[in-house]
């Protein structure tokens, strides 16, 4: 009877469904990136699966920029408050 809809107000991609390449975990740990370094650019993404109020069977595919990006204490402070799956616990 109903449909089952995800909310993600946060874009979480893999490096196959285009997360920048030029991004790296450990460099962010260390001198973390800001939105600014990557100030008018613009970055594609495909096959994400089942977010942003879609059916789930839909997946989505967009271009977007960067506008702000978390330090790793708020990396690991959403992870622990909003998210708390295991596949997206880098830390």
């Amino acid at each position: 009877m109903g449909t089952f809809f995800e909310q993600n107000d946060t874009l979480q991609i893999t490096k196959e469904q285009g997360f920048p390449p030029k991004f790296s975990l450990e460099t962010h740990l260390s001198k973390p990136y800001s939105a600014e370094d990557f100030k008018n650019t613009l970055f594609s993404f495909s096959e994400k699966k089942g977010i942003r109020n879609y059916h789930v069977p839909q997946v989505t595919s967009g271009t977007f920029k960067l506008l702000y990006l978390y330090t790793p204490e708020e990396m690991k402070l959403a992870h622990k408050l909003m998210d708390q799956r295991n596949e997206t616990d880098f830390f």
